[in-house]
């Protein structure tokens, strides 16, 4: 079982035994039992009791021990096929009720690892066992009142409030205080239904069961409801369309759903984790407890944050302290946080506590994000040093309207429609270029949403620097947008050096080779057959490899939309920011009528007007002039004016000239100012990452804790710097990336080499964060093998500049004798003239 010889293991038993620890074949003491025990570590634990199932199931073990230790191990997967085997062996037995315990957690686990027709066997034959003729009450062999899962009918209902319990430790708890089974699918079912309301069938059925077709997904959950009415005795859920909990159940949840949204909510804030310790093997439900658990503590902190404001403004110092360490244990990196607890104690007449709770802000900020206080809290702390008055507390910032951060309509479009209208018609890929924050991203946006299926591919910041960075991100999409696909063993191998998940796990990581374009040509024929319009946006940060792939695949075919099989293309970028290769494409396409280029340009005072009349903002509309000359007609510099007097001057004090800096970037630096320490720390990380940032990345390249990172993304998407899994604009990116100190640029760009390293992302990526990390020594290496991958797959010219970089990292090391390696790597490239001047490749049709 331990891998050791025979020999190694008669040594250690003797020494055992000599210590009496062992006596014979067993402890010497059940003490000495639980002392090993309680000091195994939990990691260690589990190896040793899957190492145990193994070999005694290699050695006839009953099969009730070999489940246990596949439990005890953590692998529910392996345990479920001993726990039936083991239901079965005490049906025949004769226990009936060992038989209808094992089935019944035989079918759990089943569920919980995705085997639904397993698990549909599992209850069946548990069912038959309880009640093998559907009896009538009190009668049949194996009749037992108490069975968790008898036919409806078969016992009295039970009737009062049931009590479910979803923060903590999840329990379902019945009106005479039994507690009754509840995990799994039938836990997942219930906290959704708390928590978003009633739910049509076929949302619960797909989020439970994505994998399967609709119409297993729906009887699977036929099937769930009913075992769940009959392990209860009574029905929890009305069965109607839509679903929906009974009133008879009390969720522990509501009271803090229900807080008022004003600042005399009191202080009764409840507590815990939403399922915590829960983690079930369905991603979309993953997705969406992790997206409510963030949300329920950002209502936690603001719910916190307002009653201890009430509190402050009623001189209640002593309640308000309280409140605000409990919105600390929630978000101790918000410097607004520890500023109020700093004046909170020095009102209250302990200045120490006010300079202690400094220290301890300046402490936790340097150990999780190595960063000073801002300069207001130094302020604050010098202030209660010297004994001053105080400053008062600053007011919540004010609500912007919905329609300011995204205007109910398109203004001053039409035209730019109407062409876009004509060329879907004719088939044309679609180009719509601009200035940034003219509205492109909206545009294409809205109206591929009005013909049909959309898949939204973009480019990223950071996309250039190895070849095809930008088609591995777009592979990830398709793929989580057709989770049944079917890509056969060989594609899997060739995409894996770009997706590392595709490949084996734990295998070595391959390398490109030339099938890879025939392998995305693949996947992309295969993602788009259900798919009626593919939009590309920030089309200029492509990468090269990833731009040419396109055309090969989309220059060919024409029309669009046709029998071709290649949907509907429209691509957005900023003008004068493409490629030469890229602008030439789009130029050859235009000529011969196969594309539409589309240029936005900015609004004119009259759409102006029409913009700031759809916003609805009282006192806005005598600002349409002014605004009109100040932003110069760019769309989203007049959102962002428009935002920032409201949240910072106000619209009613607005007299004379606009108060702002003349350029969006600092409108927008403004804002980020407003952010918490942790997320303004968490946009610079997902500016640092660029092209590979995730949510999970973020928290790994700051080194926090993922509910410290998740205050920090629910801030962040709260003030509209970032939206799902990315920046809400490309020029949110460039004000965060602009506004980063160089030290602090420098320290994430090494943590996210060393983190990115971890996760199989290509070398030529993971050699640009330790280029800008300033550490070129561990960035030559992995340059030499980003160009050998570039080579291998025809992207000489890629292949060049990455050698050229790995020469300029050797040279500033002192490696000579690298640098001659290199150059002579280098000069066996078949560099041919075209090659050389950038002459992209011709799709087939030109």
């Amino acid at each position: 079982m331990l891998g050791t010889t025979l020999l190694d293991t008669a040594g250690a038993w003797d020494e055992l035994d000599a210590a009496q620890i062992v006596a014979g074949d067993s402890f010497s003491h059940d003490l000495i039992a639980e002392a090993v025990l309680s000091g195994t570590p939990e990691p260690v634990r589990k190896v040793l009791h899957r190492a145990a199932a193994r070999t005694l199931a290699g050695h006839g073990a009953p099969p009730t021990r070999i489940a246990r230790h596949w439990q005890e191990g953590g692998d529910v997967r392996q345990a479920a096929p001993w726990l039936l085997a083991a239901a079965r062996l005490a049906g025949t037995q004769g226990r009936p009720t060992e038989a209808a315990d094992f089935y019944a957690q035989a079918a759990h686990a089943f569920e919980t690892t995705g085997q639904g027709e397993q698990a549909q066997v599992a209850w069946e034959e548990h069912a038959q066992l309880a009640h093998p003729e559907q009896p009538p009450v009190g009668g049949g062999p194996f009749h037992n009142a108490e069975c968790a899962f008898c036919y409806p009918g078969t016992t009295m209902t039970v009737q009062g409030q049931w009590q479910l319990t979803v923060l903590g430790e999840p329990r379902l708890v019945a009106p005479d205080g039994r507690q009754v089974r509840c995990e799994g699918r039938t836990l997942a079912m219930l906290t959704y239904l708390a928590l978003e309301g009633p739910t049509p069938r076929s949302r619960l059925a797909g989020l439970l069961w994505p994998d399967n077709t609709e119409a297993v997904s729906r009887n699977n959950l036929v099937q769930l409801l009913r075992r769940f009415a009959q392990s209860c005795r009574a029905e929890l859920v009305h069965a109607q369309e839509p679903l929906a909990l009974a009133p008879t159940v009390q969720v522990d949840l509501e009271p803090l759903l229900a807080l008022p949204q004003s600042d005399q909510a009191d202080g009764d804030v409840l507590d815990g984790t939403l399922l915590q310790g829960v983690s079930l093997d369905i991603p979309e439900f993953e997705e969406w407890l992790g997206a409510e658990r963030e949300r329920l503590d950002a209502l936690r902190v603001r719910r916190l944050a307002q009653a201890a404001q009430h509190c402050e403004n009623q001189g209640e110092w002593a309640a308000a302290t309280r409140l605000i360490q409990r919105l600390l244990q929630l978000d101790p990196l918000s410097e607004d946080a520890w500023r109020r607890l700093m004046r909170l104690h020095y009102l209250s007449g302990d200045p120490a506590a006010a300079l202690a709770a400094y220290g301890q802000c300046a402490e936790v900020l340097r150990a999780d994000l190595q960063v000073e206080p801002l300069p207001e809290t130094q302020a604050l702390a010098a202030d209660i040093a010297r004994g001053g008055v105080l400053p008062a507390a600053m007011p919540p910032r004010p609500l912007v309207p919905v329609s300011v951060l995204r205007p109910p309509v398109l203004v001053g479009r039409e035209d730019a429609w109407r062409r876009m209208e004509e060329a879907w018609a004719q088939g044309q890929l679609i180009f719509v270029s601009g200035e940034p924050g003219m509205g492109k991203t909206r545009l294409i946006a809205d109206f591929a949403a009005s013909k049909g299926r959309v898949l939204a591919l973009e480019g990223r910041p950071g996309d250039d620097f190895a070849p095809f960075t930008a088609t591995a991100r777009n592979i990830r999409r398709i793929l989580r947008a057709n989770p049944g696909l079917e890509l056969g063993s060989t594609v899997r191998e060739v995409l894996s050096p770009l997706v590392p998940e595709l490949g084996e796990a734990h295998a070595p990581r391959p390398q490109l080779d030339g099938r890879l374009l025939e392998a995305v040509g693949h996947v992309f024929g295969l993602g788009l057959r259900d798919v009626d319009v593919l939009t590309v946006d920030d089309m200029q940060y492509c990468d090269l490899a990833t731009i040419e792939a396109g055309f090969l695949l989309f220059g060919s075919a024409f029309p669009l939309g046709g029998s071709s099989g290649i949907p509907h293309v429209i691509c957005a970028h900023r003008s004068g920011e493409m490629t030469p290769d890229g602008e030439a494409f789009i130029r050859r396409q235009v000529a011969e009528g196969k594309a539409v280029l589309i240029e936005l340009q900015a609004l004119d005072e009259g759409f102006v007007r029409r913009l700031v009349d759809e916003l609805a903002v009282p006192d806005l509309a005598a600002l349409s002039p002014r605004l009109a000359q100040f932003t110069g007609g760019n769309p989203q510099f007049l959102l962002e004016t428009v935002r920032h007097l409201i949240e910072k001057d106000g619209l009613r004090s607005v007299t004379g000239r606009l108060p702002l800096p003349p350029k969006v970037a600092e409108v927008l630096t403004r804002r980020l100012q407003g952010l918490s320490t942790g997320a303004l720390q968490a946009a610079r990380a997902a500016a640092v990452l660029q092209s590979d940032y995730t949510f999970d990345l973020v928290a790994e390249v700051l080194g926090a804790p993922l509910l410290t990172a998740a205050d920090a993304w629910a801030e962040l998407e709260a003030a509209h710097i970032m939206h799902g899994d990315r920046f809400s604009h490309d020029l949110v990116y460039e004000a965060v990336a602009a506004g980063m100190p160089a030290a602090v640029g420098r320290l994430l760009h090494r943590s996210a080499a060393r983190v990115l390293s971890g996760h199989g992302v290509p070398a030529g990526r993971v050699a640009r964060h330790w280029l800008s990390g300033g550490d070129p020594a561990r960035a030559a290496p992995l340059l030499l093998e980003a160009a050998g991958e570039a080579a291998a797959t025809g992207r000489l010219r890629e292949a060049d500049d990455l050698y050229s970089l790995a020469v300029s990292a050797l040279t500033t090391t002192g490696d000579q004798e690298g640098v001659r390696q290199v150059q002579m790597l280098r000069a066996t490239l078949n560099m041919t003239p075209a090659v050389l001047q950038g002459e992209p490749p011709l799709p087939p049709s030109v």
